[in-house]
């Protein structure tokens, strides 16, 4: 399920992930991946279509894109717990992402179980950006 309202930030995690950040609130990890596995699990073993129309069309390869169709993804988790828009997200490594929002804190979240780990307050206005830096 998607974002109950306008999307304000996004970034990009790798390995097919991404996280977004919305007026809803939320902050959402989508999965291109996670698309592709479960389409191609529910779909016959050597993952491809052909036509009834004798072969006349080429087979097309199921879960991924065409070169007119835009490719799909999951949303594979909600955090929740901000109090106004979530206009900022960073991934910090593999298992974290931070985010900031209208409610003037950051948050810093735990991938693998959805829960905000920390709470940063102490700004006087919206956090609009956040970062991380390996280093």
């Amino acid at each position: 399920e998607g974002h109950a309202n306008w999307i304000d930030c996004v970034a990009y995690c790798g390995n097919g992930q991404f996280i977004s950040g919305s007026y809803d609130q939320n902050v959402k990890l989508w999965s291109i991946k996670h698309y592709e596995e479960k389409n191609s699990a529910n779909n016959n073993t050597n993952n491809t279509i052909g036509s009834n129309g004798g072969g006349r069309s080429r087979p097309k390869k199921l879960g991924s894109p065409q070169p007119h169709e835009e490719p799909k993804c999951d949303a594979i988790k909600t955090f929740k717990g901000h109090t106004d828009t979530v206009v900022a997200v960073a991934p910090m490594g593999e298992n974290l992402i931070i985010s900031g929002s209208g409610d003037c804190t950051m948050k810093l979240w735990n991938i693998e179980t959805g829960k905000c780990i920390r709470t940063f307050k102490g700004h006087t206005d919206w956090v609009s950006s956040v970062a991380y830096n390996s280093l």
